[in-house]
């Protein structure tokens, strides 16, 4: 605990000497009008987009759909219906679920490699971005090692089992779809004025990155919806990956999420040792955000200068 309070002591009295960078004194931000576009920028907008009509051609599809036999995922051999994925044709070789299975494979070759076992591929690949060795089941394994497996006789080894959709309702030869033909609506519909604007945001941020990769990285953090701000530029930050990647993880969180959770912890239950670790995150994304804005203003100065 002394050296804890020594390391606060420390951090309090640099605190005190670092110049501000960041609040209403600071003079290096980000306006109010480039902080609009960039939000807007970062909703992923609508500047164009295709008209449809199904015509007569829905109708005829819509009957025939009502006597079709469907071909469904075969859940003996790890098909699932839900993501629609096809079975591997190969069940497990004693008859076990082929899902549970898979999973404690997973999880042992996991174990084996000293990888840490996470939901999906996108949170692999953030904690891979922090150096700490993750991957998704999917990518550890996409089906059982033919060792395990025998050819599966419900599918005949084609992952796929017929079947008949379920009914929504009774049953009806009357047409449910229009039978008219177009409305005259035009097949593509651009908004050119936000095509301008999000063209314009896109040169910037290009200019942007090819200064500096970090303010690209940081201006997609904050500006993104729901975004925290100031704090969510931890992955950016040493002191925010060195702190998750010592973190336990029997949940198999995303680094935001187990961040976020120490965070609740300290709340509830404040701890010194985690409040000096959870200053210096802080003060390392203050001074990453000061870059940012710099980053970015020198961009829209250069920008503007140009004939």
């Amino acid at each position: 605990m002394g050296a804890f309070v020594s390391a606060a002591v420390a951090i309090g009295q640099e605190e005190q000497e670092r110049p501000r960078v960041l609040g209403t004194s600071s003079s290096i931000r980000i306006d109010a009008d480039d902080s609009r576009e960039l939000y807007w920028v970062h909703t992923d907008p609508l500047v164009a987009g295709a008209g449809s009509n199904s015509g007569c051609f829905g109708a005829m599809l819509a009957r025939a759909e009502m006597f079709a036999v469907k071909m469904y995922p075969c859940k003996r051999c790890g098909g699932d219906k839900h993501s629609d994925r096809a079975g591997t044709g190969s069940c497990h070789r004693d008859g076990r679920t082929y899902a549970v299975e898979l999973r404690k494979y997973r999880r042992a070759k996991a174990k084996e490699l000293k990888l840490r076992l996470v939901a999906t591929s996108e949170c692999a690949a953030e904690w891979r971005a922090l150096g700490i060795p993750a991957a998704s089941g999917e990518e550890i394994a996409e089906e059982l090692p033919e060792r395990l497996t025998k050819h599966c006789q419900r599918c005949s080894g084609t992952g796929m089992v017929p079947g008949r959709p379920p009914r929504s309702g009774p049953q009806t030869a009357r047409p449910t779809g229009s039978s008219k033909g177009g409305n005259n609506e035009p097949s593509v519909m651009v908004d050119e004025g936000a095509l301008q604007r999000y063209g314009r945001m896109s040169r910037l941020l290009a200019e942007v990155h090819r200064r500096s990769a970090e303010a690209r990285a940081a201006i997609g953090i904050y500006f993104a919806p729901g975004s925290e701000g100031i704090p969510g530029l931890w992955p950016l930050t040493e002191a925010g990956r060195k702190f998750v990647s010592g973190l336990d993880n029997p949940h198999k969180l995303n680094p935001f999420e187990l961040l976020h959770s120490e965070r609740e912890a300290q709340r509830q239950n404040p701890n010194a040792g985690r409040a000096i670790v959870f200053g210096s995150i802080a003060r390392e994304c203050a001074e990453c955000w000061h870059r940012t804005c710099k980053t970015w203003n020198d961009v829209r100065f250069a920008c503007a200068a140009r004939p």
